[in-house]
């Protein structure tokens, strides 16, 4: 089998110390869930399984506190497909708030 559709159009806005995350989810019948993780920039292995859960769920928004303030990191988001297949990652660079 092949891999979902992943998100689309994820995006990040500060707000105070926190980011708010939204992203678009796949429609296509097969799609389960979406994963998203965040990690420091200076990762080497972005993956559905590393770094830190952020979001895992049928929703398109997610909220990341605790980034250190000016610090770089990596937002990823998967679709997990109800056969468990794991789409490409989509990512975005954001600075801690």
């Amino acid at each position: 089998l092949t891999s979902p559709p992943g998100a689309t159009n994820l995006h990040a806005t500060p707000t105070g110390n926190q980011v708010q995350l939204t992203w678009t989810n796949p429609t296509v019948l097969q799609w389960q869930d979406t994963i998203v993780r965040v990690q420091p920039a200076a990762a080497v292995n972005v993956a559905a399984t590393t770094g830190s859960a952020v979001y895992s769920g049928t929703g398109s928004a997610a909220t990341v506190s605790g980034l250190q303030h000016g610090a770089s990191y990596w937002i990823t988001a998967f679709t997990v497909d109800q056969w468990g297949n794991v789409s490409p990652p989509v990512e975005l660079k954001v600075t801690g708030p």
